[in-house]
């Protein structure tokens, strides 16, 4: 730790600590920040769940995110981050972990400019790394709560109870997304198209960290857990 620098002279003492969990679809990131969540104190952000509860709400913004999607259009970069923002702003937390979020190097600069106005930094930033093969056996054996969202595998994380939710005791079942092979295969595409550039974005910020998505799930959150202990930067 650079001992000299004063954190409270340059406004860090009060900027809020963001992790960002980066992966392919069924690489573990909701559970892995589930964990990083209860360890730390902070608040998991899924810009996809932002955009089906500002979908669900009736909002002016909202309304423009139904249109979009219900003519089979993506949300621009613009949208997300401004739902992301929102978000932020509204929260009272002291850092924020978010779940798959940037998804194209354009949200990554884009959350960079505009980290000073909503306070925050990035701490870390992790890439559960798997292969293609791994994801579409454990997306094929993943089944999840609509209500509290908690996620399940029926090979390696089965809930106590069969079809049954550990966490509220809601019904389990197959998410929508996860049922069509081809659904499966063009989302693995489009990561795979984006990852790169954001990759090199972060590395460039000596920020990124690698864990390997096939190790047990409680040594990739220690590793993560000893990478966000060990930041020493500021």
């Amino acid at each position: 730790m650079l001992q000299w620098i004063n954190k409270e002279e340059l406004g860090l003492d009060k900027m809020k600590d963001v992790v960002i969990l980066l992966g392919i679809q069924g690489s573990g990131k909701g559970t892995q920040a589930k964990i990083i969540c209860e360890k730390f104190g902070y608040k998991q952000i899924s810009t996809g769940d932002l955009l089906r509860k500002e979908k669900a709400s009736g909002s002016e913004l909202g309304k423009e995110i139904a249109s979009l999607i219900d003519k089979g259009n993506l949300v621009s970069d613009e949208l997300v981050c401004e739902i992301l923002k929102k978000e932020i702003k509204s929260s009272k937390e002291n850092g924020f972990v978010l779940d798959g979020f940037p998804r194209t190097l354009k949200q990554a600069e884009m959350l960079d400019e505009y980290a000073n106005e909503l306070g925050i930094r990035i701490k870390k930033v992790v890439l559960i790394e798997l292969d293609e093969n791994s994801v579409l056996d454990r997306i094929k054996n993943r089944i999840s709560c609509s209500k509290c969202g908690a996620v399940y595998n029926l090979k390696s994380c089965k809930p106590k109870k069969d079809g049954v939710c550990d966490v509220c005791g809601a019904k389990l079942d197959i998410r929508v997304d996860d049922k069509k092979i081809e659904s499966i295969q063009e989302r693995i595409g489009i990561f795979k198209k984006n990852i790169d550039g954001i990759v090199s974005f972060y590395m460039k910020k000596s920020l990124i960290f690698f864990v390997d998505g096939l190790k047990d799930v409680s040594i990739i959150s220690q590793e993560i857990i000893r990478a966000l202990n060990s930041d020493n930067k500021l």
